[in-house]
């Protein structure tokens, strides 16, 4: 929390800012992680990198904007880590899911995420299977803008399903494509909203949750305003933020 300037409300806003290392809590030579002295062994320094870097071709080049943001690892038990040391995922079932029954014309029971190969061409093919149809990339919005069409993406920050970074990165790609920040406000295209997590533990969730929604659809007509939901709830900003690769 300290690394990552989070504030006094115990919400980091702009994890994208973050650079923590997890190598800074490895354990030293022949120590062992207990609850009162934590660390991570060189396996889960590597690991938890690699979950920050996003998923790399065999050059080293991204190949998908969808790395986990620091601060959002206690949503990873059970979702993109196993609970247990024996246990499975909810992201590997999707895989799983995925790959049988839904990349391909035909199902193929047999694939797994294991037959999930990291490299530019099995990314490109795998792409190209569902292009337009699964996915949502096309920033091209001239024909849904000039109909009068306005959009709100609502995105969890601390989402470990969806990464946060593939919205931010559709909002610039959106604003490239259309001319400009200037020429996209109204189309208003990524709403990410930090503290979600937190706000969850609190009573009178679905309250503050509505809250965030009817301010989210307030964005679509007033200007560059960026609204909150009010200095007793600061823990849920509505930002709209450039993604920086």
């Amino acid at each position: 929390m300290e690394a990552c300037d989070a504030g006094d409300d115990g919400v980091i806003e702009d994890p994208l800012a973050c650079t923590w290392d997890p190598g800074s809590i490895a354990c030293a030579g022949g120590q062992t992680s207990t609850t009162a002295d934590f660390c991570l062994t060189s396996a889960q320094v590597t690991t938890v990198r690699e979950l920050y870097s996003g998923p790399l071709d065999e050059h080293g080049k991204l190949l998908d904007p969808g790395w986990q943001l620091r601060r959002n690892e206690l949503n990873w038990a059970g979702v993109i880590v196993p609970s247990t040391t024996t246990g499975s995922t909810t992201n590997q079932t999707n895989v799983n899911e995925r790959v049988r029954y839904l990349l391909y014309p035909e199902a193929h029971p047999e694939l797994s995420w294991r037959e999930v190969q990291f490299t530019s061409a099995a990314y490109r093919k795998l792409m190209k299977l569902n292009e337009g149809t699964m996915d949502a990339t096309d920033p091209d919005l001239s024909a849904f803008k000039a109909a009068g069409g306005k959009l709100i993406i609502w995105q969890g920050l601390a989402d470990p399903n969806i990464s946060s970074v593939a919205a931010m990165a559709y909002h610039q790609a959106v604003e490239k494509q259309m001319g400009g920040p200037a020429a996209t406000k109204d189309l208003r295209p990524a709403v990410p909203a930090a503290g979600g997590r937190a706000l969850r533990r609190r009573p009178g969730f679905g309250q503050h949750r509505r809250k965030a929604l009817a301010a989210s659809a307030g964005l679509l007509g007033r200007g560059d305003e960026r609204p909150r939901l009010g200095p007793e709830r600061s823990l849920t900003s509505l930002c709209c933020w450039s993604f920086q690769p």
